[in-house]
Parts: structure tokens; C-alpha cells; sequence
């Protein structure tokens, strides 16, 4: 079974209600345009910076449990997740133009009921697109990049699979998981599927509980890092990670629940700071870009997966030297992630979380 899937604040206020909580602040923001489409507007959450923001009372718990979990050889350490090499496979791909023309999607595995689709007959958003599984219309291209696709295997089985198509006539973003073309070259099967609207800042915009192409119910697009981006030397949105374990609850904007009881699991939608203080003279040019985003903008907690990695496109720019230095050993560079510390929520409705409702020695 699929896991259950800023603001520098000035001021907080909070209010709860049989465990859904609503905390605003305000800020300072950011902004990303991919294809002349904004990557959602300036006040969305990922595209507020939070290099102020206050802590989780249980950072350090929380901390102490993702280390806990660590596993791989990664260890507890952050990975970059996407290449140099475009013939290896390697991150998350993402590709962008006009709306393609409908191919069939067949929906598997009982996700239908949370994921989007266009209908057959009229073509309109369909929403859900059905109860369990069925078929539908999509709007991304048949030959479009699934993750994990090489040129000795161009149409993957296994892994996550996902796809990120952005529609530049429309800013709607098209994502799917686990997905597979079909024989017969006129559609995909996938598990679920999610359209987003980069012009709204309203969340959750698809139903309230409903999962996505990751299991937090997030879009995967906006947090992905983006040789494009990094080449400007500055990154303005927060970054995507996954780790071992997630908590029964989330954060908006995750829209999904995790699938712990251990309240010291991250909740989906929670966001890790790297500490103002880690020193980054050392690093290389693009290591100074990403230690920069991750102080102000920090990274979201998204899918549940290897421990600590940050998804990207891959790119032939990328530096062999960046590599070495976050993902390799050799140079003594690598971030541990108690360099990092878990923030309070903010802008955010939150399901089975409470903010200070637990304390670090509570017991179990």
C-alpha cells in the first residue's frame, strides 16, 4: 500500500478545531517562472522564506528521530537526487509546452478517487476522476519523460515513475506516479494523477485528505532543483526531500496523512532550515547556492523514500565537484542533517498536529 500520503512572521495566530489548526504569518517572498508560467504566486508557501521563523518546540526530537530512521548507505546525511549524465536516469524530469493532445490514461490500483483526469466524452477536468480505477484523458504528451527512463530502458516498470509536464498555454501542471505507457501507444497507465494551478495560491486546490503524484499531496514541479535556476545564483522557493518514515498527520500545504503513530515522525508538509550558522566557505559555487536556499527557504518533507534525498532535474551543467561534495565522503563536505532544525508551520492548516501539543520526553 502507497504511504499515506514564507514567510519570515512578524506576527502568529493560531486556532484549532478537532485537530485541523489554522496558523498565519506574514512575510517576505520569493518567486520561480518556469516557461513564462509563475511557479505558483509570491505568497505560497514554498515561495516564502523562513530564514526567521521560529522553531518547532520539538525540532530536536524530531531531528533525532529522522537520524534515527536513516537507512542506506546514505546514512543521515542530505543526497542529491538527479545527474549529470542524461542518459543514466537519474532525479525527477521535468518538460514544458503546449497542452498535448488527449491521450487515454488508465487509472490503477484504486487512487481514482484523489486524482484528476479529463473526462472522455467532453474533455473537461474531471475531478474526482472516478471511485477506484478507470479510464480517463490526459493532457501531457505520449512520449513525455517518466522518471527512471534510459535509453536502454525508455519505458520503466518499477521505481516512482513520475512524470511533471508543464502546460505553458495554460500554467496548468500535469504530474502523474507509477507511470507506464501503454503498448498501444495512445495513453499511459499510471496510480494517480494531479493537475495544478500555478496562477492560484489556494490550498488545498484538489480534495481535502487527497494524496497526488507524491504521497504527501503535494506538487512535485515547484520543489524540485533546477540547473536553470541555480545557474542565476539564487534560488527562491524551498527545495523537496524525502526521508523514512512519516507521522499519521500534515502540514498545509500537504493535503495527505503519513503512516506513524510515532508523534515524533514528520508530518507530511513540514519544513527542514539548514542552521544560519553552517559554514559554507569551503563548497563549491553551486554547494554556496544550495546552502543559500536551504537557509532561507529550507526543504519541504514530500514523499516517503531514501532518507534525505533532494529531488532535481538533471542536467549537463551540473559539477562533478557538487556531487562529490554533498554525495560523497571524500572531501569531509557532506551535510549531516542535524545541521538542520525542523520550523513551526506557518501559513498552514494542519491535520492531527498541534503545535506544542507534544513535548520532547514525553515518552511514547
Amino acid at each position: 500500500q502507497r504511504p499515506w500520503k514564507r514567510m519570515v512572521p512578524s506576527w502568529t495566530a493560531a486556532s484549532c478545531v478537532l485537530g485541523w489548526c489554522l496558523l498565519m504569518v506574514v512575510g517576505v517572498e520569493g518567486q520561480q517562472t518556469i516557461g513564462g508560467c509563475q511557479v505558483f504566486p509570491p505568497d505560497w508557501t514554498y515561495n516564502m522564506a523562513i530564514d526567521t521563523a521560529d522553531n518547532d518546540p520539538i525540532s530536536s526530537c524530531y531531528i533525532n528521530q529522522l537520524i534515527q530512521d536513516a537507512t542506506g548507505s546514505n546514512g543521515p546525511y542530505i543526497r542529491l537526487d538527479m545527474g549529470n549524465d542524461l542518459t543514466a536516469g537519474y532525479g525527477i524530469p521535468q518538460s514544458s509546452g503546449p497542452p498535448g493532445p488527449l491521450i487515454s490514461l488508465n487509472l490503477t490500483n484504486g487512487y481514482g478517487s484523489e486524482s484528476d483526469c479529463f473526462d472522455v466524452n467532453s474533455g473537461n477536468l474531471k475531478r474526482p476522476c472516478c471511485e477506484d480505477a478507470c479510464v480517463g484523458q490526459w493532457k501531457a504528451p505520449y512520449n513525455t519523460e517518466i522518471e527512471g527512463q534510459t535509453p536502454e530502458v525508455p519505458n520503466p516498470g518499477e521505481g516512482d515513475r513520475h512524470t511533471c509536464y508543464l502546460d505553458t498555454g495554460n500554467c496548468l501542471l500535469y504530474e502523474t506516479f507509477a507511470t507506464q505507457r501503454t503498448s498501444n501507444s495512445n495513453g499511459w497507465t499510471v496510480m494517480s494523477s494531479a493537475v495544478w494551478d500555478l496562477r492560484s495560491s489556494n490550498f488545498p486546490q484538489r480534495g481535502v485528505g487527497w494524496t497526488s503524484a507524491d504521497a504527501a499531496g503535494l506538487p512535485i514541479l515547484p520543489g524540485l532543483m533546477r540547473y536553470e535556476e541555480f545557474s542565476t545564483g539564487t534560488v527562491s522557493h524551498a527545495l523537496r526531500f524525502t526521508a523514512d518514515n512519516s507521522q499519521k498527520a500534515y502540514v498545509l500545504p500537504a493535503n495527505h496523512l503519513g503512516v506513524t503513530e510515532n508523534k515524533y515522525n514528520l508530518p507530511y508538509g513540514m519544513r527542514l532550515r539548514l542552521k544560519a550558522d553552517f559554514d559554507d566557505s569551503e563548497y563549491t559555487d553551486q554547494g554556496k547556492v544550495l546552502i543559500a536556499a536551504l537557509k532561507q527557504y529550507g526543504m519541504f518533507f514530500a514523499d516517503q523514500g531514501s532518507s534525505f534525498f533532494i529531488s532535481g532535474t538533471s542536467n549537463t551543467n551540473w559539477q562533478d565537484s557538487f556531487f562529490e561534495e554533498i554525495n560523497q565522503s571524500a572531501p569531509g563536505r557532506r551535510i549531516h542533517i542535524n545541521n538542520f532544525e525542523v520550523i513551526a508551520p506557518s501559513t498552514a492548516i494542519t491535520y492531527g498536529y498541534v503545535v506544542g501539543a507534544v513535548t520532547c520526553g514525553d515518552g511514547d
